[in-house]
């Protein structure tokens, strides 16, 4: 049974993660042909973040009462018709509604789909290391990240908004075929009524948070979040404007994002390597950070493309070498019945920091430069990251 776990697992991360990304190569280029600015981008992306922070809590606490499998799929159908209102809209107010829309959606996503492979495994005796499913499942997720996007900027080359309608379609497919695929045996739903189900998802909620703010390990994951989830909000949103600056076209965007992902999956592989050599997931956390960081300084520091391309792809790998030790560090220091809740307690602290850093990272994207953002979250990152560290070593 732990292989079908497996293979359901696997077979979902790659449908879920190819449908969200045929948009991921002209996600801005969309937003700027509408008239938007980079500003008026960020806080597009930033209301999307603001509603998933809202909803993290109350989404993880809906799976653990209810069942990841149910959470899963309304996943599937709210982040569907997100994407349906993105391929109808033309306006600001039009775009914060569908962002809204996505934000929910993703956060029923947030936390159960990995909880409930998680203890799927432990309710059928697996033995071997969590890391190596979860670096599976990246590397799965990135290799999805290679067609879509290129899918996406090849039909985007014709209209910039189809992309959006066929992640619709995508998605919509996806939930439809997790309804009748998923199985979750571990899981024993009790038939209550509409004011205990909320009652029974506030009170995993509130001991989901606290656990997450007094368990010391739990709590430095999170810190370690925060502070990646603020400085990566800058290549995030604007390398597609840097790369267009450096003559790169936008039908080519879809090929470069095929080198992120391949960078993505190198740093996936390479987390399990330095896994065995520290032994420790939070020095592993570090050396990933230090990675990405001076992979995007060293990229903020050159006109040139292959100059500014290769270090870039050095940042990617950094943060494809922190999901694998993240998810592992994390889910072994919490418990099967709060998991997907403080999961996506996780989740949500990880969306405020990423608020305040598209608000800081518009503002000086705006009045400095590109450059100058991806410059500044590098040398947050790293130094964010060693006092950390050598706080929770002492």
């Amino acid at each position: 049974m732990t292989r079908k776990v497996l293979r359901t697992y696997f077979c979902f991360v790659f449908l879920f993660e190819l449908a969200m990304s045929f948009t991921f190569s002209v996600y801005v280029l969309f937003l700027l042909s509408q008239k938007m600015n980079l500003l008026q981008i960020g806080l597009v992306n930033m209301v999307f973040m603001l509603a998933s922070v809202l909803l993290e809590i109350p989404t993880g606490a809906f799976a653990d009462t209810l069942g990841r499998k149910f959470s899963f799929v309304a996943s599937c159908i709210m982040v569907s018709i997100g994407c349906f209102v993105y391929f109808l809209s033309h306006s600001f107010c039009q775009f914060i509604l569908a962002e809204s829309l996505a934000a929910l959606g993703l956060a029923f996503h947030s936390g159960a789909f990995q909880a409930w492979v998680t203890d799927s495994l432990k309710y059928y005796n697996y033995q071997s290391p969590m890391e190596k499913v979860y670096s599976k499942g990246d590397q799965i997720a990135a290799i999805a990240r290679i067609f879509g996007p290129l899918i996406g900027s090849f039909v985007g080359r014709h209209n910039l908004a189809l992309p959006w309608l066929i992640s619709a379609i995508t998605m919509l497919i996806t939930g439809i075929m997790a309804y009748f695929v998923i199985k979750e045996n571990y899981f024993n739903r009790k038939k209550i009524g509409i004011k205990k189900i909320i009652l029974k998802m506030k009170n995993v909620a509130t001991d989901s948070f606290a656990y997450g703010l007094k368990n010391k390990i739990v709590f430095t994951i999170i810190c370690f979040d925060v502070v990646q989830a603020f400085c990566i909000q800058s290549p995030n949103m604007y390398w597609q404007p840097k790369f267009v600056k450096l003559s790169v076209s936008a039908s080519a965007m879809g090929l470069l994002f095929v080198f992120f992902s391949i960078a993505t999956i190198i740093g996936n592989k390479i987390a399990i390597w330095i896994m065995k050599i520290f032994k420790n997931e939070n020095l592993g956390l570090v050396v990933s950070h230090l990675i990405a960081g001076v992979g995007l300084i060293v990229a903020s520091s050159f006109s040139n493309f292959y100059l500014v391309l290769i270090p870039f792809l050095i940042h990617e790998g950094g943060r494809g070498v922190y999901g694998p030790i993240k998810s592992k560090y994390l889910n072994e220091h919490i418990p099967s019945k709060q998991r997907a809740t403080i999961i996506s307690f996780d989740a949500m602290c990880f969306k405020v920091g990423s608020v305040f850093g598209l608000l800081a990272m518009g503002f000086i994207t705006k009045n400095i430069s590109i450059s100058f953002a991806w410059l500044l979250s590098g040398v947050i990152l790293i130094l964010g990251t060693l006092i950390l560290y050598f706080k929770r070593r002492k």
